[in-house]
């Protein structure tokens, strides 16, 4: 589970590491130890990782599974399935360089769950407190984090 496809491949480039999507936040596994913190520190739970120890997080459930990783890679896939628009490419500026984003409007969004379905990443969810978590909304939280760890797995690009 996560941003590889069957045959090792990422989803979205096709290159042996996962990018994380074409602009904006790439994961290198070859760096990940799957401590955790960038999924802790992300507002909108657009990450999940599963640590070596079976625990997943930030949901710290408790799992037979161990070494996963997935995020949110702006792939673009859930706002073409939203019939109501709520949710929305966006851009979003770092470093002086223009960044794609998701944009979610709560008010238009009507809890069908056509884009939790769709989710290639399987990263989406629908909740009563904010109706859906789960989309990268490129705060880069998720990367001082793990830069704190001096890992340095997750980067802009």
């Amino acid at each position: 589970m996560n941003n590889l496809n069957s045959e090792n491949m990422c989803n979205c480039c096709n290159s042996a590491n996962s990018c994380g999507g074409t602009n904006g936040i790439s994961w290198d596994r070859e760096k990940c130890e799957y401590c955790g913190p960038c999924a802790i520190k992300c507002p909108n739970d657009a990450i999940m990782v599963v640590n070596p120890k079976g625990l997943e997080l930030p949901s710290r459930a408790k799992t037979e599974r161990a070494n996963e990783f997935k995020m949110c890679d702006l792939c673009g896939t859930c706002v073409s399935a939203c019939p109501t628009e709520a949710l929305q490419m966006g851009k979003i500026v770092h470093n002086e360089k223009e960044y794609d984003r998701i944009e979610f409007t709560p008010s238009l969004c009507d809890s069908c769950g056509a884009c939790v379905e769709i989710c290639p990443q399987n990263v989406l969810k629908l909740n009563e407190e904010y109706k859906l978590k789960g989309f990268c909304v490129m705060c880069l939280k998720c990367i001082d984090a793990c830069d704190k760890t001096k890992k340095n797995a997750l980067s802009l690009k």
